[in-house]
């Protein structure tokens, strides 16, 4: 009988626990004229750009960019924000007057 209550306690202490997320967009801006594109990565605390893959890669990657395969490539950034616990959950794509916008929204658990 003690064992039923234990393992009853600890069920409904391990349910009574709710995972909690911290979320992050990474959005392109493409223009008619793609040297004109915009990447953003932004966080609930945190946000930075770049013209170029290679560039946003390097603000959020900081000193770890020089240790990165193939850094200049969009597949790049992928790669980095999955080794940081960023798991990818939806993409979007929304064109307007010539121009283009690609949102993918990640999440993580909070640490």
């Amino acid at each position: 009988m003690k064992i039923l209550v234990l393992a009853a306690l600890l069920l409904t202490t391990a349910s009574a626990q709710t995972q909690r997320w911290e979320y992050g967009l990474l959005t392109v801006n493409i223009g008619s004229n793609p040297l004109s594109s915009i990447f953003f990565w932004e966080t609930g605390s945190n946000a930075d750009s770049g013209s170029s893959s290679a560039a946003l890669l390097k603000r959020i990657a900081g000193k770890a960019y020089a240790g990165l395969k193939n850094p200049t490539t969009s597949v790049a950034v992928f790669n980095y924000l999955g080794s940081q616990g960023w798991e990818l959950v939806s993409a979007t794509s929304t064109p307007a007057d010539g121009n283009e916008r690609n949102t993918w929204f990640f999440k993580r658990s909070l640490r």
